[in-house]
């Protein structure tokens, strides 16, 4: 082919013209097509894509629109199921899955548990959070494997789970869907108590504890259920104490001091929270 656009034999190479488009119809678009949003135009995500308020959202919209979609994380149900699926897999086919129960799991619930948290306390080290997510999937594992198993029991599945957790959380924060007022975190643990109290029809607000905490936690949840209910247990000893390091030294040395009267601290804390509950119970029930 020659410089002229010129075929060998000196034919010369035939130009398509393109027809005019005039209206819309089969060949072209039309005046719609240069309308912002259209692909003459600026793309519907250039609208509604980057964070306008809902006024710029109101598109004409056709078959001709682009709309733009920005990447987003794996969808969450997706990877839940396909995480569930894995795990009923893993139940029917390895062996030392088959075998597991809900008691001979609790050893391994309570040990990921602690996992996580010595992960949340190294969480400010290099590499935290990703040490940290792979604990919580861990405690993930745990949580599912005992909703496979009540599963194939008939008891329950992993979504009635789920949505027994979702309800009871819209049910227990009446200030974020309903018409309660709570303006600060002490409101909110009160009316939680309330609400509890009441869905559970609990005589006290102490009941429900479970009775083989450790005893320092145990302790600190029956103090934490009689704040709720305006009874504060007043601190003895040195009351200067506010941070965690001065605390720490704190229990510290009550164990020191115990271990030298030759006395169980966790026995002895157990015992005193123990009196706590049951003169807070019945000052509960005396009073209605």
């Amino acid at each position: 082919m020659d410089e002229a656009g010129r075929r060998p034999g000196g034919e010369r190479r035939a130009r398509r013209r393109r027809p005019a488009v005039r209206g819309r119809g089969r060949g072209g678009a039309g005046p719609a097509a240069r309308r912002p949003g259209r692909r003459q135009g600026r793309a519907l995500g250039d609208q509604v894509g980057r964070g306008r308020p809902p006024s710029d959202r109101d598109v004409d919209a056709d078959h001709l629109t682009t709309l733009y979609l920005p990447a987003g994380a794996p969808p969450i149900a997706a990877e839940v199921a396909r995480f569930a699926e894995l795990v009923r897999t893993l139940r029917e086919r390895c062996p030392w899955d088959r075998e597991q129960t809900h008691r001979t799991l609790t050893r391994h619930l309570l040990e990921e548990t602690y996992e996580v948290l010595e992960a949340i306390e190294n969480l400010d080290r290099p590499g935290g959070a990703e040490h940290l997510e792979e604990e919580l999937g861990d405690l993930l594992f745990q949580v599912v494997f005992h909703a496979t198993l009540a599963a194939e029991e008939g008891s329950f599945t992993l979504a009635d789970v789920a949505t027994g957790i979702h309800d009871k959380l819209v049910l227990r924060h009446p200030h974020v869907f309903g018409t309660v007022e709570a303006e600060t975190a002490g409101q909110v643990m009160r009316n939680w108590e309330q609400i509890k109290r009441e869905e559970k029809g609990r005589a006290s607000i102490m009941d429900g504890i479970p009775g083989d905490l450790p005893s320092l936690l145990y302790a600190h949840k029956v103090q934490r259920k009689a704040a709720s209910a305006g009874v504060d247990v007043e601190p003895g000893g040195d009351t200067t104490a506010t941070t965690d390091e001065d605390i720490g030294a704190l229990l510290f040395g009550v164990v020191a001091l115990a271990r030298r009267s030759g006395v169980d601290p966790e026995a002895a804390l157990r015992a005193t929270t123990a009196r706590f509950r049951d003169e807070f119970m019945e000052k509960e029930s005396s009073d209605g």
